[in-house]
């Protein structure tokens, strides 16, 4: 479990509800669910963080524990100790064995862990048109984040005060436990009730925060959206999340992108899609239209004797890629537009092409009915 992070995994806060936290992993799970993108292993393994990482947060006893300890002891044997004998089978790890037995010089200390507390990650949502999305943007965002008291520079202490040693772990931060086991006695650390692993507590909390030693407040920051971002790409500002606690790094911002529609064009991945309506005398005969792209208006030569459902390209005119540079392309459909209502020119005219084509429009084919009629068995 060491690195994994749910609440990154997820992209919500560490005090997201659990609406949001069910909500960000059905549109996670969704987006890298392996039936929508077959033969794709990374998204196959994200799809595995995501369910392992809902499996925390869903279950409000693992989300305390890993809260608190950063871990919830489900962790496979092997993950850490010696060799395949780890923490995972019998609720210890060596490590902190050795570190309440010899002090600093094995692993890290409770109060050492409690003080390199990194701060959560916050996510928000940012709606782009679909011009900004393709060609990219600058755009300024705004949220709401823990952030260092000022104050009291996030110690949480009165200013001019300081911080005491706690009286029941005597600083160290953990109490120790015995445990008897198969393997005998063995002393097992715990975090400090008292003071919660910090291995001190406040004796005048800071009147700003309040003893948190973080404050809310709303940061603003500009970035640069690239061309090419889709509805679900996930933008990180490096350390603009939640403060960490004790002066620890801060979490990082995760901007989820959303894209609205546009009028005419349809999106996707690379490529772009284009439905052009033409008449019938238009497909019969051939005609060279003006269609509008992505980079202004381009002529398409439409041969004569076009179909409907006739399929065109523009190469490289389409989205840019997000990742690998180059563009997508441009498909364009014509469609024939059959009139519903027709004038009493065009009616004539359409008479006179179909005498010309053999056709009968004013009468049904008696021949013709009698055949299906046998075709159908009716007589």
């Amino acid at each position: 479990m060491a690195g994994f992070d749910p609440y990154s995994i997820l992209g919500v806060g560490r005090d997201a509800t659990p609406e949001e936290i069910k909500k960000a992993y059905r549109n996670l799970a969704r987006k890298y669910h392996p039936d929508h993108n077959p033969n794709d292993s990374t998204a196959e393994e994200k799809f595995k963080d995501v369910k392992k990482a809902y499996d925390i947060l869903s279950e409000p006893s693992k989300r305390q524990q890993y809260d608190n300890y950063g871990f919830t002891g489900d962790e496979q044997p092997g993950a850490g100790g010696f060799g395949g004998f780890g923490g995972g089978n019998f609720g210890f790890n060596f490590e902190d064995i050795f570190d309440t037995m010899f002090g600093d010089g094995f692993g890290r200390s409770g109060a050492a862990q409690q003080r390199s507390r990194r701060g959560a990650d916050v996510s928000i949502n940012l709606s782009l048109t679909f011009e900004e999305a393709v060609f990219g943007t600058e755009k300024e965002v705004a949220a709401r984040v823990l952030a260092t008291c000022e104050e009291c520079q996030g110690t949480g202490a009165k200013n001019g005060t300081e911080l005491s040693k706690c009286s029941q772990c005597n600083g160290s931060g953990r109490i120790q436990t015995v445990q008897n086991t198969i393997l005998g006695r063995i002393v097992q650390p715990r975090v400090c009730p008292k003071c919660s692993g910090a291995g001190t507590v406040i004796l005048q909390p800071c009147p700003n925060c309040r003893g948190q030693g973080r404050v809310e407040a709303t940061i603003r920051k500009k970035i640069n959206i690239p061309a090419g971002v889709d509805t679900g790409t996930r933008l990180r500002v490096s350390g603009a999340g939640h403060a960490g606690s004790n002066g620890s790094p801060a979490g990082d911002l995760y901007i989820v992108i959303n894209v609205g529609q546009h009028e005419y064009f349809e999106r996707k991945g690379q490529h772009i899609y284009l439905t052009v309506p033409i008449g019938l005398a238009q497909s019969a005969m051939g005609v060279e239209l003006e269609v509008p792209t992505l980079d202004g208006s381009r002529r398409l030569k439409v041969p004569a004797g076009t179909g409907s459902g006739s399929v065109f390209r523009f190469h490289g005119k389409g989205v840019p890629n997000l990742n690998r540079g180059g563009r997508g392309d441009q498909v364009v459909t014509v469609e024939i537009e059959v009139p519903k209502r027709l004038n009493p020119e065009q009616r004539e005219a359409l008479r006179k092409y179909a005498k010309a084509s053999g056709e009968t429009v004013e009468n049904v084919d008696n021949s013709l009915a009698n055949r299906l009629k046998r075709v159908f068995g009716r007589r």
